[in-house]
């Protein structure tokens, strides 16, 4: 019965079940303002803030999580999905007439009372998704959560709105949002516009992910304004680095009793000592490490692993389960200076993959195999290698499966960030087919926003 509570607590969303406390804005440590046993913190709050609310997030299907804003008057209902890698809230609109932005939701701008003309800017935006051309505005812009929803959450602020007018973005026609609503940490955009949580007066927040399963319109997760969320486990801060994302050192990746991967090394590991500079992304769906680290990993989780052959054998069936699975080893990390621990039900998943099959043909005296793939569900690690560096070091990106484990509290105040263990085992993660790599060793590539 208790594991029913905390379901509902972190996952459900239930958000008007909890009494919301504001969260502390100074640069405190989150463990010395929380009260063990209360549904959250107590802390101080400045003046000016936003007050403290919780939108429900939804779980589309195990590919993102969104949640609904209201744009205009009167508010039109738009879905977006929250993205801490980026600042701004951008949204598809009626200026945008392609083929994926007619398949989406569009703001349109002409019906809104409260569309405040401004010497508009037309600039690009870059996400690892692909590239859009946006108009910017003003407009009052307030949370609903759900698609149903017919009330507000929050009341409505004045915010700097990135209207979309053409895009590049890599499968947008088939994505379930509207939007990207940038939660970063920085008070101004790269432009030197404002941010647009500095403009919706929101100075901390807590991300909640989890249960893959549980789906439907707000339910799958929470986003906590102002307040920090906890649900009985102690939280651990994590030490930043950066000044334009959420990051944090990596300096370990492994397997138990394996050797760790040469990169995202600390000093004191073997190898050549070089940590990885890691994002705690929400708008990325895997977890996205160097190349290097990615097959290290897949050797070390089948030399961890108390079965023979485990990932080639999973990687045969359709379902996560069995003796092969059974027997797979935790993966360990450390982040930010605390060690973490993602088991195998939240680093392995149940995807729709393309599956390379070969088909012999005759070409004059030779036969020739010439590769084809059909498509199937394969419980394959959920991991994509992605080699760029940043002046940290390489880069590597903790997604959705990090956050499905972990919920952290993200204070813009202090650039400070605190993880803590749901406690809630999520259930194995099942995804639609996203997009595929032609490695049949890798067989995904990551969705970054």
């Amino acid at each position: 019965m208790g594991m029913h509570v905390l379901v509902a607590l972190c996952l459900v969303a239930l958000c008007a079940a909890l009494a919301l406390e504001p969260a502390k804005t100074a640069k405190t440590s989150a463990i010395e303002t929380m009260a063990l046993g209360s549904e959250l913190s107590v802390a101080s709050q400045g003046g000016g803030l936003s007050p403290n609310f919780c939108t429900p997030l939804t779980n589309n299907d195990g590919i993102v999580y969104t949640t609904y804003v209201g744009i205009g008057s009167p508010p039109q209902h738009i879905s977006v999905v929250p993205d801490t890698g980026s600042y701004v809230l951008a949204v598809t609109s009626t200026n945008c007439g392609d083929e994926a932005c007619r398949a989406h939701n569009r703001f349109a701008p002409e019906k809104s009372s409260t569309d405040i003309k401004v010497e508009s800017n037309v600039f690009l935006l870059q996400y690892g998704q692909g590239a859009i051309t946006v108009r910017d505005t003003m407009e009052k812009v307030s949370f609903f959560g759900a698609k149903s929803s017919t009330d507000t959450i929050n009341d409505p602020e004045v915010v700097s709105l990135a209207l979309i007018q053409n895009e590049t973005l890599i499968g947008f026609e088939y994505v379930p949002y509207d939007g990207i609503m940038g939660l970063g940490k920085r008070k101004k955009t790269e432009l030197k516009d404002t941010a647009f949580l500095q403009d919706m007066k929101i100075e901390s927040f807590t991300l909640c992910m989890g249960d893959a399963k549980l789906t439907g319109d707000g339910i799958g997760g929470r986003l906590d304004m102002q307040s920090m969320l906890a649900v009985g486990n102690e939280y651990k801060p994590l030490e930043t680095i950066g000044e334009h994302v959420w990051g944090a050192v990596l300096d370990h990746v492994g397997v138990p009793g394996q050797p760790g991967a040469r990169l995202c090394s600390g000093p004191s590991a073997a190898g050549t000592g070089m940590p990885c500079a890691t994002i705690i992304d929400s708008g990325t769906t895997l977890l996205t490490f160097p190349k290097e680290v990615v097959d290290t990993l897949y050797h070390s989780i089948e030399a961890g692993c108390a079965e023979h052959d485990c990932l080639m054998t999973l990687q045969k069936q359709e379902t996560c389960s069995g003796p092969h699975f059974d027997a797979l080893p935790n993966l360990e990390l450390r982040v930010g200076g605390q060690d973490i621990v993602l088991p195998p039900r939240v680093y392995m998943g149940e995807m729709e993959v393309d599956i390379p099959t070969a088909d012999k043909i005759k070409m004059g005296m030779f036969d020739v195999y010439m590769p084809e793939y059909t498509h199937g569900i394969r419980c394959v690690p959920l991991f994509s290698a992605l080699d760029e560096m940043t002046m940290a070091g390489p880069m590597s990106i903790l997604g959705m499966p990090f956050l499905r484990q972990y919920a952290v509290f993200f204070n813009r105040e202090s650039w400070e960030m605190d993880a803590f263990e749901n406690g809630i085992p999520p259930e194995l993660f099942k995804m639609k087919k996203m997009m595929v790599s032609d490695d049949s060793a890798n067989f995904t590539k990551v969705w970054i926003i």
